[in-house]
Parts: structure tokens; sequence; C-alpha cells
């Protein structure tokens, strides 16, 4: 018993929220969409993240922007696992409109104020024929990597 109380505090105190290692990231993401990310805190465990880039798939080239609610939970120290859902607008040689899901996960380098973020982002864009009948997309995926402001 008191092996699994010790192995308990333990785990306890390597567990941090991700508010408790940061309050707002921006960086640069590589994948679909390619652009800038900025991310912050509205509570302790949700936020937003916002993307602004080129969007290169499905037949949407061109800019847009896509805004995220998030929930992060705290896998172990500075680890955090998130997701969450929202939206992309923008515009190409028409307009681009999808909703998104997006699931990830993120590591904050402890005493260095950099962060790396890996996230799938599955899509339903009702209104774009390239995806076919039923407007589902899941090729969306991205690595970011943010510059921590604490």
């Amino acid at each position: 018993m008191k092996i699994l109380l010790t192995l308990f505090l333990s785990i306890s105190a390597l567990t941090v929220s991700a508010q408790d290692v940061y309050h707002y990231v921006i960086g640069a993401r590589a994948g679909n969409p390619l652009g800038a990310t900025y991310k912050t805190f509205l509570g302790r465990y949700t936020g937003y993240e916002v993307i602004a880039g080129v969007n290169y798939s499905y037949e949407e080239n061109g800019f847009a922007v896509t805004g995220l609610y998030q929930y992060n939970y705290p896998l172990f120290y500075f680890t955090n696992i998130y997701a969450g859902a929202g939206m992309t607008m923008g515009a190409a040689d028409k307009f681009i409109f999808h909703l998104d899901m997006q699931i990830g996960i993120e590591y904050t380098i402890q005493n260095f104020p950099l962060q790396l973020a890996v996230d799938y982002k599955p899509i339903y864009a009702p209104f774009n024929k390239a995806l076919g009948s039923n407007g589902f997309g899941f090729y969306e995926y991205g690595l970011s990597i943010r510059y921590v402001i604490r």
C-alpha cells in the first residue's frame, strides 16, 4: 500500500497542466495548412489556437485561417495531449470553408522557451466536390515549432 501511495504521489507531482508551463505560444507550422500558429489559454485546461497560412489540399489552394477551441490534458511533465474542434475560412480560386477536428501532442522544453507539437486534423467540407459526396478529408496533419511566452 505504501508503494502504491508513493507511486501515485510521484506521478501527481510530475503532472502539470499546460497553463502552468506556458500561457502563450507563437510559431511556425509545417503541414497542411502551412503557416503561422498562435495558441493561448482561456482556463486551466481550455484554450484556442489560430492557424493562418497556405491551404493546399482538396483543390483548395489559397490562404486560409483556422480557429480551434481545444481541451488540453497533461500527460506527464511538460507533455500535453489536446483535442478540439473549430472551422477554417479562406480564399483561393473559390471560397474555402470547412469544419475541423484536431488531436495532438505537444512537448514544452524545460528551461528553454521552445515547444514542439504534432497534430492530426481531419475536416468536413460540405461544399468541396473534390472530397466526394460525403465531404470528409483525412489528410491534414502538422508539425509546429513554437516560441513559449510564459
